[in-house]
This record gives structure tokens, sequence and C-alpha cells, in this order.
């Protein structure tokens, strides 16, 4: 069987009468809207850095599914986005990556799915670009639809050790040698 790519150009809108199923050898790409359901066997991939699938109707991302996600800065028009009228059904997974020398920040924060509902269920495998002294928040991911950059919690250790120095601190100054 041919791989075969459906490359949506224009920012145009697409009606679909039957859906469109995109095979495990297929791909979506480019920015547009269609209308009608959409499954997806294959792989999603928003834009041509950046850009907006919409789909009127309910989406599907079956298990074994990939959804390709690029940011590219903060702003709405710097990032990919898949964004659905109906339900959204979340499996497979989800790869995003950096592009363009873009750096994330703390505080940062990516709405990259929009929906009307969730079939409940997550991605098997969520892939994110590594960050320096940060990291990455998914909470919203499943009710909002967006990441974010925050700061990470010390871990116990570092807590562990601060407050043994404090105890001891305080311990010399009430009882000195």
């Amino acid at each position: 069987v041919v791989a075969a790519t459906l490359n949506l150009t224009g920012n145009g809108t697409h009606s679909l009468a039957d859906g469109l199923q995109i095979s495990s050898n297929a791909a979506l790409t480019g920015a547009g809207t269609l209308v009608g359901t959409l499954t997806n066997f294959g792989t999603i991939a928003p834009g041509n850095s950046p850009g907006i699938i919409g789909v009127t109707g309910d989406a599907i991302l079956a298990d074994g599914s990939l959804m390709l996600m690029e940011l590219g800065g903060t702003n709405a028009s710097e990032f990919d986005q898949f964004n659905v009228t109906g339900l959204l059904g979340f499996d497979g997974t989800l790869t995003v990556t950096l592009t363009n020398g873009f750096t994330p920040q703390i505080g940062d924060v990516f709405d990259i799915f929009d929906f009307g509902s969730t079939n409940g269920l997550a991605f098997d495998a969520v892939n994110l670009p590594d960050l320096v002294n940060a990291l990455w928040d998914t909470t919203d991911l499943y009710l909002g639809g967006s990441i974010a950059v925050v700061i990470p919690e010390p871990g116990i250790a570092v807590l562990l050790a601060v407050g043994a120095g404090l105890l001891l601190a305080v311990g010399r100054k009430r009882f000195p040698k």
C-alpha cells in the first residue's frame, strides 16, 4: 500500500459528506477546516510551520495515531493548533517540537487543542521538548487543551537538606559552644 498525504492549503473549508479516515500510512498536513467526521489512524501535522487544522464535527485520534505539533513562539499564530467543534477523542501519541529557534520560558502557555468535549481518554504517550530549569505542565491538556511551562518544584532531598541546615543554624544560635 502506498502512503498518502493530504495537504490542506489556503486555509479553506473542505466538506466531507462521508467524513475522512486517515490510514496508518497516511498524513493530514497544512491549514484549513474540515466539515465532517475525522478519524485518524496515521499522522496529523497542522500547519506549514505553524498552522491550524479545524474540524467542524468530531475527530477521533485512534490508538497508534500520531499528532505532531510545533511551537515557534507564544502568539497563537506562532504554534500549531487542532480545533474541533464536537468531540475530540484522545489516543495515540502527541509529539511536540520546537521550531525557528524558539525556547519556551516559564509562564508560557500554548492552547494547542480546542474541543467541545472529549472521550475521556488520554494520549498513550506525550513527547515534549526538553526544557532548562523548567517543566511542562500538562494538567490542562485534556480539560482545556493547553500545555504550559512552569517552575520545577524542588526535590525532597533539596528540601530536607535546607531544613536540616536551618535546624543546625538555629541550634547553634540557641546553644553556643
